[in-house]
């Protein structure tokens, strides 16, 4: 049975694909607070890397663990850190006592570390030959009095 041909540019579509490991621009696409499979809270970003070198760059997710109430000192002081860096390198104004997350989308961080890590099957447990890219926060400078 014939059907119509539909015409379209397929020559034009490309993979997108990690970046080597490096520095680069990354913009903030999406924020987004979700639950975890265990059932926490945390936010999950989504970020593209800009560049001109590598304009089919793979989008990263990046997740954000929220303290939970069954956290130890150490363990809140670390998701307290790890969002914090998050705020500070897209320079989303925040608080003592919070932010707004619609603040993120659109902010870009300058220079920041892309690195790579293998994918693994979440059901297998091994890695399936793949890597993607991972952002590396920078510690957040603490003032000095």
């Amino acid at each position: 049975m014939a059907t119509d041909r539909f015409d379209i540019d397929l020559g034009s579509a490309h993979e997108d694909a990690p970046v080597p490991e490096g520095r680069y621009s990354v913009r903030c696409t999406s924020l987004s607070k979700e639950t975890s499979r265990k059932g926490a809270d945390m936010f999950v970003a989504t970020l593209q890397i800009e560049s001109d070198e590598f304009p089919f760059a793979e989008p990263m997710k990046h997740y954000i663990m929220l303290p939970i109430k069954d956290d130890d000192a150490q363990m809140r002081r670390r998701r307290l850190n790890g969002l914090r860096r998050f705020l500070e390198a897209f320079e989303i104004t925040y608080e003592a006592d919070g932010f707004h997350p619609g603040d993120a989308v659109g902010q870009v961080a300058e220079e920041l570390f892309i690195t790579q890590e293998a994918v693994i099957n979440p059901e297998t447990k091994e890695e399936t030959g793949r890597v993607r890219n991972r952002a590396v926060f920078p510690k957040v400078k603490e003032e000095e009095d």
